[in-house]
Parts: structure tokens; C-alpha cells; sequence
């Protein structure tokens, strides 16, 4: 084991209070005995994330597990084709969270209408030395203009990320709705 290495603290992120008593529980009782920080809202957990600015340098260097409580809408399925890819830890933090927000949006507005739908999450090295990540839905479409369906928070959660990652983010324009962001593959200093 890295003796320089920082212990990982839990963001654990559930809105119900039984809830959260148990994940805590049932993680105790496994052994594990990090830091929870825990958050009853999205908005709160994004704030100790990103830190006041919302640039997310605050996480730079944290070593952080999030459990994030979602209640899902019927769905189809979800395709995910991720190439192993070593990344330095605040940037891997980042892409977990761009997938999640971007994964969550895709439940949350692509197939709010019916009952559900396909999205496929890519994850794969790009041409000079880039990696792209993608994800997609064939639901009613979003193209990165225009009000969001939401509070905006997720955009703005998105942007801070793709910052962190000096990454270009591009909206399709075809059927449903495709986010793909690109940057260049980061050093993991071995």
C-alpha cells in the first residue's frame, strides 16, 4: 500500500434520513470504516464538490467515493462500452460525475413521456491522444441550447467538469440526444 496515499472519504448523497442510517450501517458492519460526509440534497454535495467558486478545484487531490441515491423511471436498458483507460484520481472524479449528471438527465427528461428507452455510455480512447466519452438516448432530444427542462444545475455541474478536464463538449443533432466530450488523455505520472 502507498504510504502517501489519502484516505478516501464517502459522499454519500440520500434524501431519506431511514436511508442513509442504513448505507451507514451496512458499510460499518463490512469493515469499512472511512469518513461519510453525508448530504441530504444534490445541491449541498455539489457545493462541497465544487467549493464556492464551482470550478471544482476544491476536489483536486480528494479522494472521494460518492454514493448517490437515484429513483429511476422504467427504463430499457443501458449500453455501456468504457476501454480501460488509466486517469489521475480528480480527473477520474470529474468523468464519474459528467457520466452520472449525464446518465441521470437521459432518466429524467429523455423518456419522461413514455416508458423508457435505450442510452449507451462510451468511454474509449480518441484519435492524438484524447479520450471520448459519450452518451446517448434516442428519447424526445436536447441540444445544449435554450432553457434546460431542469434547474440548470446539471448544465452547470457539466460545464464545471468538462473546465476541470480542459475537455470540449459538443450536442448532437440528430434523433434523441448525444452529448460527446473530448480532451486530451491526461498524465498519470508513472
Amino acid at each position: 500500500m502507498n504510504q502517501n496515499a489519502k484516505p478516501v472519504k464517502i459522499v454519500m448523497i440520500e434524501d431519506d434520513e431511514g436511508h442513509a442510517r442504513l448505507i451507514e450501517k451496512n458499510i460499518r458492519r463490512a469493515g469499512v470504516n472511512n469518513e461519510i460526509v453525508p448530504f441530504a440534497d444534490g445541491t449541498a454535495a455539489l457545493d462541497y464538490l465544487l467549493g464556492a467558486d464551482g470550478s471544482g478545484d476544491v476536489s483536486s487531490g480528494r479522494q472521494l467515493l460518492i454514493l448517490l441515491d437515484l429513483n429511476l423511471p422504467d427504463m430499457t436498458g443501458i449500453d455501456i462500452d468504457a476501454e480501460t483507460i488509466e486517469v489521475p484520481t480528480d480527473k477520474a472524479v470529474s468523468i464519474g460525475v459528467v457520466v452520472t449528471e449525464l446518465v441521470t438527465n437521459a432518466f429524467k427528461y429523455a423518456y419522461a413521456d413514455a416508458h423508457g428507452g435505450d442510452i449507451r455510455v462510451r468511454f474509449q480512447r480518441g484519435p492524438e491522444q484524447t479520450i471520448v466519452l459519450a452518451v446517448e438516448d434516442d428519447g424526445i432530444g436536447y441540444r445544449g441550447e435554450g432553457a434546460p427542462k431542469g434547474t440548470g444545475v446539471g448544465s452547470r455541474v457539466v460545464a464545471a467538469m468538462a473546465q476541470n478536464l480542459g475537455a470540449t463538449v459538443d450536442y448532437s443533432r440528430g434523433a434523441g440526444c448525444r452529448v460527446r466530450m473530448t480532451f486530451a488523455q491526461p498524465s498519470t505520472g508513472a
